[in-house]
């Protein structure tokens, strides 16, 4: 007689999309983590890592033009398979023997699977999700996502001294996982979910036509990815040289600074989102994000590991309310305007491989003259500078949009 399991709660496809982001998002926080140290090993060169460590989303923004584009068209789960055969091409080079070309090849895949994997969350959250509920699902996916950004570096700390096979065979492993859950996904789509916004047919392209679109996005959508594009300077900042103090401190309390840093986005950012959506995602963002900023700047000033840890964890309290209020609103906007849904998907990409272009290059330059630690006081300053132009634009975009709808109303117009 056959025994049946039954859940406390119904499957739905968020829970597979969860599950293969969990482990994908544990396999490249391990990468992450390790192989910045692989490179500045082989290196030595702190301003030569950050430019060879941006190339990866150079690569990853000179793909999002056309991946945005056609993500309107094929399917979210291709694109995690994608990300997913990319992820093992990545595992596989990074065992090799070190040399340039091989760094600059490892970046380009990692460039690429990244693209891959986090349009695909973009478009699933926008196409099968109820616009009231952006925000919380894309809270509650990279909740999950930033939990493994905590596990990794931590476990990494520890595993350096195994080597790299023992780093990348758990990678292996999680990817591995990762892919049995797509088949269950795609089922759930064929049988049961359908898209409330669904994908075109046709694989048509009109150079002018897609000049205007993106015309037209950054009209309406240009103060969410200035935020979207600071904030991931600031990750990569952390990504970029946290890892390093391994090489010249200890290197578990590396790994739990770089984990501080991701643990309140993997704790709180899906109340962030929740907030978001019930108080104003604009207020929300902008609160955040004078937050993050001024911690950043503090916590570079700092030596003391216990002050450290305090002022890491402030300042990343910030992004987790900041950023799922950043994604909401543009996937607002995007469910407003669908038909450039695929374009935003792609224009939201660029800004974020933008920050990961220029952080690493920024924080290897500015590390190499004042130190890594002091370089975080140098970005919260730019962080700090660029949230009064921020402000007044949102402040007057804010104002013109209601009197624009006022006028509207009263005049018929």
């Amino acid at each position: 007689m056959r025994t049946r399991y039954f859940l406390p709660f119904k499957i739905k496809s968020i829970h597979y999309v969860i599950v293969i982001g969990t482990f994908w998002a544990i396999s490249d926080a391990f990468v992450s983590f390790y192989l910045p140290i692989q490179m500045q090993s082989y290196l030595h060169n702190l301003f030569l890592f950050g430019l060879l460590f941006a190339i990866s989303s150079t690569i990853g923004a000179l793909s999002d033009i056309g991946l945005g584009i056609l993500s309107s068209k094929i399917k979210y789960t291709l694109y995690f398979i994608l990300g997913l055969l990319s992820s093992l091409v990545l595992i596989f080079s990074s065992i090799l023997p070190f040399n340039v070309i091989l760094i600059v090849w490892i970046m380009a895949v990692w460039g690429v699977y990244y693209e891959f994997m986090q349009i695909a969350v973009f478009n699933y959250v926008t196409r099968h999700k109820h616009i009231e509920e952006h925000s919380r699902n894309f809270g509650l996916i990279y909740l999950f996502e930033n939990l493994s950004y905590v596990i990794g570096p931590i476990i990494g700390g520890f595993l350096i001294v195994s080597g790299k096979y023992a780093i990348y065979s758990v990678c292996f492993a999680c990817i591995i996982i990762a892919f049995l859950f797509i088949r269950p996904l795609i089922v759930i789509h064929k049988h049961k979910e359908k898209p409330f916004l669904v994908y075109e047919k046709k694989l048509s392209f009109n150079f002018k036509k897609e000049l205007r679109s993106f015309k037209k996005i950054w009209q309406f959508a240009f103060i969410m990815f200035i935020g979207i594009f600071l904030y991931n300077v600031w990750d990569s900042f952390v990504w970029t040289l946290e890892p390093l103090q391994s090489t010249v401190s200890n290197a578990v309390f590396a790994g739990i600074i770089t984990a501080i840093f991701t643990l309140p986005l993997a704790t709180l950012e899906a109340w962030g989102g929740k907030i978001a959506d019930i108080y104003g995602r604009r207020i929300t963002f902008i609160l955040g994000f004078f937050i993050a900023s001024l911690f950043t700047f503090l916590f570079g000033l700092q030596d003391n590991l216990y002050l450290r840890i305090i002022l890491a964890l402030i300042a990343a309290v910030g992004f987790a309310f900041a950023y799922p209020a950043m994604m909401g609103e543009t996937s607002k906007e995007t469910s407003e305007h669908e038909k450039q849904l695929g374009n935003i998907a792609g224009l939201q990409r660029i800004f974020v491989n933008g920050g990961y272009i220029l952080g690493p290059i920024f924080a290897g330059y500015v590390s190499s003259i004042y130190g890594i630690q002091r370089a975080f006081s140098i970005l919260g300053l730019v962080m700090m500078f660029s949230f009064i132009p921020i402000l007044i634009f949102m402040t007057h975009y804010h104002f013109k949009g209601r009197i624009h709808r006022v006028l509207v109303t009263e005049f018929e117009l």
